[in-house]
């Protein structure tokens, strides 16, 4: 069954999402009595007719919710550093998506080389990967400074990514066992030891990914595929 975005409206009519409307019937080619997905971001799916009028207003008929998919067991938030390739942290956040994430930081670091990203074109790909994967959380996608980043985070277990040889460094399967976390991975020319130091202060804990040389997108998407290996 095709998926598409949507939600519940003041007047309790499941509606797509304006964007929907014209992927729904000119690219989708769905016509009237076809019965379709509908998710809404938050954890909720629908089963829908399409009526006669829907391709005017976006409004279906005959919904009903079904479960078809259980939420994670832990919340997820990854806050990474944009890549100078763009491409690179679409693609990364496509895959996170896919497997399953709940908040999605791009982290402006003293050495982050992209200064400015398109949130509303990543803002498309989620929603793409959301449908495509059936998860029925749609992350938040938000920006924000390193310094802020690590000050206001009260996140239960806080995490970053370290190249660096820490007395206190823990291994990726640190990140078993916990219900609300956050990952912070840096850049290609790694974090400052300034930054390191302010991170350590606010007590995020440093982990190490092993010996490899990774690029900023492989440790990330390594670290969400470990937290949901790590839980099932």
């Amino acid at each position: 069954m095709d998926m598409f975005f949507g939600n519940i409206d003041d007047k309790g009519d499941l509606v797509l999402h304006h964007d929907e409307v014209n992927h729904c019937f000119r690219v989708m080619r769905k016509k009237a009595g076809d019965r379709i997905g509908v998710m809404n971001g938050k954890g909720l799916i629908w089963e829908a007719d399409i009526n006669e009028m829907t391709s005017k207003t976006g409004v279906l008929s005959n919904f009903q919710k079904v479960i078809s998919n259980v939420l994670l067991p832990y919340t997820m938030h990854l806050a990474v550093a944009p890549t100078k390739n763009a491409e690179r942290i679409e693609w990364l956040l496509e895959k996170s998506i896919e497997i399953g994430i709940h908040h999605f930081t791009l982290l402006y670091t003293h050495r982050t080389e992209r200064k400015r990203v398109n949130i509303e074109r990543l803002e498309k790909i989620a929603v793409a990967a959301l449908k495509q994967s059936c998860q029925p959380i749609l992350p938040t996608i938000t920006e924000c400074n390193f310094k802020e980043f690590v000050t206001k985070r009260t996140t239960q277990a806080k995490f970053i990514a370290s190249c660096k040889g820490f007395s206190n460094i823990q291994p990726i399967s640190a990140l078993a066992n916990t219900s609300d976390i956050v990952v912070m991975v840096g850049p290609e020319g790694d974090f400052t030891d300034e930054e390191y130091n302010a991170a350590l202060q606010h007590e995020f804990i440093p982990i190490s990914f092993g010996t490899q040389r990774l690029r900023t997108e492989t440790a990330a998407l390594l670290a969400v595929m470990s937290r949901y290996s790590l839980q099932n």
